[in-house]
């Protein structure tokens, strides 16, 4: 997974963070990607960041890493 920095606390699955604002995650997020890869990862769920401003850049380059699929899902932990 990637999340973000303030969600690592006890997350339950493998992880990679991003940063916690829009213009961290932009700076990091290719970096992140790239060690996905040299991990060997077949799949990474990604925390999508706000779709305003940089946060919407962001979340078009995830889009396309992606190949534009989608998957939503719920993570009771994030959420508490």
């Amino acid at each position: 997974a990637m999340i973000f920095n303030n969600d690592k606390d006890n997350f339950p699955f493998k992880y990679l963070t991003y940063g916690n604002s829009s213009a961290e995650q932009a700076h990091e997020i290719f970096d992140k990607l790239r060690e996905f890869d040299k991990l060997g990862a077949d799949t990474v769920f990604a925390r999508s960041p706000s779709k305003d401003g940089v946060g919407l850049a962001v979340y078009n380059r995830l889009l396309r890493a992606a190949g534009f699929e989608v998957v939503k899902i719920w993570v009771e932990y994030l959420m508490s």
